[in-house]
């Protein structure tokens, strides 16, 4: 173990923990920093990798930061969260007018605010209805039509 390794477990971080539903606080039980790929003009990048558990669940967290070198500093390029996987693959390839109606709904969630959350989930719902072109009527109306062209199966 390197003595930069040594240093950061036992840091503290705070991270979204979907078990206990809340930011919570994490320590970092183990962390590895790739070598540094600096050139002479101390320009480069450096990739760590963090694992840390939240201290309510005991739920594991992996993620890796990539960090750019620029003149002897170091600015955070990319963060990416393994473990545990919070991002819906699905939703990503989205249309942005069902996307953002999505991220709001996992923000009022989150914040527990479950009546704007049931507003958000209809207002995703009623997103999708407009992407595949229904647009007349309630949304129960809009639902049955979907339902009857097979874009929705009858689970919903």
């Amino acid at each position: 173990m390197t003595e930069e390794e040594k240093k950061i477990e036992g840091i503290k971080e705070m991270n979204f923990c979907p078990t206990c539903n809340s930011v919570v606080e994490t320590v970092i039980v183990y962390s590895y920093t790739s070598e540094n790929t600096v050139n002479e003009d101390l320009c480069g990048y450096v990739t760590e990798v963090l694992l840390s558990k939240c201290l309510k669940c005991q739920n594991l967290f992996l993620k890796e930061k990539s960090f750019q070198i620029v003149e002897g500093d170091d600015y955070l390029n990319s963060k990416i969260q393994f473990l545990p996987n919070t991002e819906n693959e699905a939703i990503e390839n989205c249309p942005e007018i069902v996307y953002n109606p999505y991220e709001e709904t996992l923000k009022c969630y989150r914040a527990h605010a479950y009546d704007a959350c049931a507003m958000m989930c209809h207002k995703g719902i009623e997103a999708i209805s407009i992407d595949k072109r229904e647009i007349k009527g309630n949304l129960t109306t809009k639902l049955k039509n979907l339902n009857s062209k097979g874009i929705l199966g009858n689970t919903l």
